[in-house]
Formats: structure tokens, sequence, C-alpha cells
């Protein structure tokens, strides 16, 4: 499995252990998804990679992996933030600066994490969560 899968892998797993959403109310990357009915308040995830750094050159030789995690928390539009709000302070704890997650011999470190504003956005209330990460990948 390569460093990127692993370094995906890391964080989807973290979100799914934060209980946000069940897959069922989560759309991924390229994967089926229907959204549900307007009262229904469901979740978004993208993972965006920069490009790799290289911290160490030679045989064995280390690459920084670095980029953010994105959460949309979508939530039924006029009804208050309150809830959007609340779950997403609820994820962010499963995100803290410093925490270390580990998935297939990668670990992936939180560098921030912080909320957007709450905008609507194609008839729903959405605030979205980025997550800044750093992962040191062995060549």
């Amino acid at each position: 499995m390569s460093a990127f899968t692993q370094i995906s892998q890391a964080l989807i797993n973290q979100y799914r252990a934060s209980g946000a959403f069940s897959d069922a109310l989560t759309a991924y990357e390229n994967s089926a998804f229907t959204k549900p009915a307007t009262s229904i308040a469901w979740a978004s995830v993208f993972i965006v990679p920069n490009q790799p750094s290289v911290e160490s050159v030679g045989e064995g030789g280390m690459d920084g992996h670095t980029g953010f995690f994105q959460v949309d928390l979508n939530y039924p539009l006029n009804a208050g933030s309150g809830a959007a709000i609340a779950k997403a302070d609820s994820v962010a704890q499963y995100f803290k600066a410093g925490t270390r997650i580990a998935y297939g011999g990668q670990q992936v470190q939180i560098q921030s994490c912080g909320r957007s504003q709450g905008r609507p956005v194609d008839g729903w209330y959405r605030v979205s969560l980025t997550i800044n990460w750093t992962a040191y990948v062995q060549r």
C-alpha cells in the first residue's frame, strides 16, 4: 500500500472515529453518494495534498507530505447554526494540533484545525473544518 493511500486512510479513519456521521451520511471522494432529504444533516470529506518536499536525500531519504483534510458539515437551511457548530466542535476534538494518527506504517501529525463561517451552499447550511496535516515518508 502506498504512502498516499496510508495517509488518506489514517485521516478518514480518524474522521470515522469521531462518530460525526455514518458512512451512509458521508460523501467520500469519487464514491457514489445520494444526498439525503433536506431535513437530514450529512458530511463530505476531501483530502487535498500539496506536492511533497525532499527532507533528506540519499538512500533511506525522507519526503515531507503536507496538505489539508476538509470536512464539510451540511445541515438544514434556515434552522439555525447551533447543531452545525456543535458538530464542528465535536469533530475538531479528534483533530487537535499535535495529534498523531498512525495507519499502515505511516504517521500523520495534525498541525491545526479550524472552522469556517456558516454559509448557504446548494440548499444546505454548511460549516467546513479545515485540518492541516504533515507526514514524513521514507523513500
